[in-house]
């Protein structure tokens, strides 16, 4: 009767993947950062900025069910209004490797902190993000598919397709990835190009169009995590 039920058991153990466990990757928030990268344009560009634009506060999760890349699933969502914009420290810190994959060729111009304030208002008005009408923005990993390409002098050896999700519109698109998972160790680069009308936003623009955003920007994320707790699988 006893080796009947271990029979039983087993049985619907193999039979039901809900029973799975995922392994789930914790993230370095200290060397990890989810960007976008703005171009100035405009007859009067010198005068304007690139802005470098990230959430501090977040919320994601990543799992690999067989601990490989090739199954690695990615989300994450933060409130707009989480949003910073110009941390001359931020800027310093990730400007090596966005010149590095060609995103961008001088370093950001320092902004004083009354003028990141009105950037910041700018950049949440309704015309623009509208976080009051818009207040979450989402961003999910779709597919992965190995492919070298290079950017700027920087190597990717994946294309990640992701579900971009701003003003409630989502946007999918392949984008060039650098992935390593080693021991547990979990680190992704990926760099991409959108544009704010894709989104159904007008480039911020001001002096007659003098001074504006271009539309094309960039979304850049650095991810350094390492293999942590299991959860259960759904299904």
């Amino acid at each position: 009767m006893i080796a009947r039920l271990a029979t039983v058991v087993m049985a619907v153990a193999l039979a039901c993947p809900a029973w799975a466990q995922d392994t789930e990757f914790a993230i370095d928030r200290d060397e990890s950062v989810f960007a976008v990268v703005t171009h100035k344009g405009g007859v009067a560009a010198r005068f304007a900025h690139n802005h470098f634009v990230f959430p501090r506060e977040y919320e994601y999760r990543i799992t690999s069910a067989q601990k490989t890349i090739e199954d690695l699933t990615f989300s994450l969502s933060f409130k707009t209004s989480a949003l910073a914009s110009d941390l001359p420290d931020a800027q310093k810190k990730w400007f090596p490797e966005l010149k590095r994959s060609g995103v961008l060729k001088d370093p950001f111009r320092e902004i004083a902190e009354d003028d990141r304030v009105t950037i910041r208002e700018h950049m949440l008005a309704e015309d623009q993000l509208d976080a009051k009408g818009h207040p979450d923005i989402t961003a999910e990993l779709i597919g992965l598919r190995r492919e070298s390409a290079t950017l700027g002098e920087a190597p990717f050896d994946w294309m990640a397709k992701i579900a971009l999700t701003v003003r409630g519109k989502r946007v999918e698109r392949e984008i060039p990835a650098r992935i390593t998972l080693k021991e547990g160790n979990l680190s992704i680069d990926a760099i991409g190009a959108f544009r704010f009308t894709e989104f159904g936003i007008k480039p911020y623009s001001a002096m007659l169009g003098a001074v504006k955003n271009e539309d094309e920007f960039h979304v850049f994320a650095h991810i350094q995590a390492r293999a942590g707790a299991a959860a259960e699988s759904g299904g």
